[in-house]
């Protein structure tokens, strides 16, 4: 998932150095997790123009997928999350009255 979020996000930027600020993460980390992914699917995805990226067209539509992969991930999170936060906690506290 985590390479999958960084293509997304350097897709976005079209900049490893702004998908890494945006990530957390350095641009040389970046570099590494995109070239994993070509290799994954023995693809190139971007091409270099100057200082930005363009995706070619195993790119484009692997950014259909990744952005559809990522988005059930989220949902399927969430619900899960919502099930499990659901809970009610209710706490009483021992009371004790004295008549004098």
């Amino acid at each position: 998932m985590n390479y999958l979020k960084t293509f997304q996000v350097v897709c976005l930027y079209k900049s490893l150095s702004k998908a890494a600020k945006e990530l957390g993460y350095t641009q040389a980390n970046v570099s590494i997790q995109l070239k994993k992914v070509e290799e994954e699917f023995g693809v190139k995805l971007f091409e270099k123009i100057g200082y930005s990226f363009e995706l070619t067209k195993q790119g484009e539509e692997l950014l259909h997928f990744a952005n559809q992969i990522l988005n059930d991930y989220h949902c399927f999170k969430t619900k899960l999350t919502m099930k499990t936060n659901n809970r009610f906690v209710i706490g009483a506290t021992v009371t004790s009255s004295y008549k004098i």
